[in-house]
């Protein structure tokens, strides 16, 4: 099997990553009950607990820097959107307590009274 530009090989629904260095080159592939062993001329680059079934085994040290850098960015903007939706729920659910407090839909935010969210 050639390892692709995904650095994934498919093994029945499920991928597995290979050290990135190998795309392009002729890797044999064993399986076992519990394992998907990788090896290129011989020698064992990579082992995987098999996993049935659909979905992805990826490991960073599998993926070249820049996709690294990648994923921690994408890890941290979820992290913000996270953190974003928490102060819009307290924010709903401030201002319709404030509403119905005084059946108008005057609003004032009090910067001392906001929760302390961290990212």
């Amino acid at each position: 099997m050639i390892v692709p530009q995904s650095y994934q090989i498919q093994i029945n629904e499920h991928y597995y990553s290979v050290p990135y260095l190998y795309i392009g080159k002729r890797v044999d592939v064993y399986t076992s009950n519990d394992y998907i062993i990788v090896k290129y001329e011989g020698k064992e680059i990579c082992r995987h607990l098999r996993t049935d079934g659909e979905g992805r085994t990826v490991v960073d040290s599998h993926k070249p820097e820049a996709h690294q850098n990648i994923d921690r960015k994408t890890a941290s903007t979820i992290q913000l959107m996270m953190c974003l939706k928490s102060v819009k729920v307290w924010m709903t659910a401030y201002i319709v307590t404030a509403y119905q407090k005084s059946n108008s839909i005057r609003i004032t935010i009090d910067q001392k009274k906001l929760p302390s969210v961290r990212a």
